[in-house]
């Protein structure tokens, strides 16, 4: 094991690995951050969301709510 460290071969092999090493950590870490920022936007688009349903006012008459929903292209 000591002669496979200490020969070319094995330093050539030992700074393949590392720098593979190096290359898959930094992807990871991407990948990482990459998740964190997609789920940050998709929290502020439900919060978008959100805001947008509680602003809609609450209709008790049924002609009224028919009538917003016609506006808004939302009656099937």
């Amino acid at each position: 094991m000591l002669s496979l460290l200490t020969s070319k071969l094995g330093r050539m092999l030992s700074g393949l690995l590392a720098g593979m090493g190096i290359l898959v950590g930094v992807f990871l870490y991407g990948k990482q951050t990459q998740k964190q920022k997609q789920k940050v936007k998709d929290l502020e688009g439900y919060k978008d969301t959100r805001e947008k349903i509680d602003a809609v006012e609450i209709n008790t008459d049924r002609d009224d709510a028919l009538d917003r929903l016609r506006d808004n292209n939302q009656l099937r």
